[in-house]
């Protein structure tokens, strides 16, 4: 387990948390409570993904065991259990370091204090923030992230794939709720479309746009808006993605057990 490895495995897991939180607050009805606990799990993993790219030893917790140092060494064969038991920093003093080593005011401290204040209100006592504040804490956690990936030189829109859009809409409050849920439901639909009709030959996909095309649509007046202007790339299935963490999503499931890394409150 070397340190591009741990840096790898940590920022694919910090871009499916992050996907997945975005993905359920913009459901309907949406999922406030897995938006914000999900998008903390990316922002904690991405701050991590930042400390291993100076040096795996950033994630080292402040009472170490020998086998933890080993395995951030890069001497997991001298350990008994190697990964398994690795315990890091939690999540408020990874958020801490990188901000120290970044040596600027990048990181929004106070609004992500609130964001994994509620995470861990969410996976300890089942307790929530206002449905109101879920939008807030979200963009605090894009804004985070977005400030990791270009410390890391790495592409915003890569990272946030087709939800890039809407992760920006969320931190510039320039769309309203109402307008950004109808972008995402349009969005799905045209998915939909893509991933129903990409398979069937020409002329029958051809008569399925000409049905479309005459049927009335209470958004805009033709359901030829659900027709991508462009191929549209499907996303596979996360089934089997790898990395740090759990799965955030399969199906219509989700899962917080288990969702921080070691050493995580």
């Amino acid at each position: 387990m070397n340190q591009v490895e741990i840096y790898e495995d940590l920022v694919s897991s910090a871009r499916r948390w992050a996907r997945t939180s975005i993905e359920a607050y913009l459901e309907e009805p949406p999922d406030q409570d897995f938006a914000v606990h999900h998008m903390a799990v990316a922002v904690e993993h991405m701050a991590k993904a930042y400390l291993v790219s100076v040096t795996p030893g950033l994630l080292t917790p402040k009472n170490p065991k020998v086998s933890d140092l080993l395995v951030l060494g890069g001497h997991e064969d001298k350990t008994a259990k190697g990964r398994a038991a690795l315990r890091t920093v939690g999540g408020e003093d990874a958020v801490d370091r990188a901000g120290e080593v970044l040596g600027d005011k990048r990181l929004p401290a106070a609004d992500l204090n609130a964001l994994r204040d509620a995470r861990n209100g969410i996976t300890h006592m089942g307790w929530g923030r206002p449905a109101s504040e879920c939008r807030k804490l979200l963009a605090s956690g894009v804004t985070c992230i977005d400030s990791l990936l270009a410390a890391l030189s790495r592409e915003q829109e890569r990272f946030w794939g087709r939800l890039f859009e809407p992760s920006r809409h969320l931190v510039t409050e320039a769309m309203s709720e109402l307008k950004l849920r109808y972008q995402a439901q349009l969005r799905q639909a045209r998915e939909n479309f893509a991933r129903t009709t990409d398979h069937l030959p020409a002329d029958e996909k051809a008569a399925v746009i000409a049905s479309l095309s005459a049927r009335p649509c209470p958004a805009d007046g033709s359901c030829t808006s659900l027709i991508p202007a462009r191929p549209v790339r499907v996303p596979p299935s996360s089934a089997g993605a790898t990395g740090v963490g759990t799965t955030a999503r399969s199906g219509s499931s989700r899962a917080t057990s288990g969702a921080g890394s070691a050493g995580s409150p």
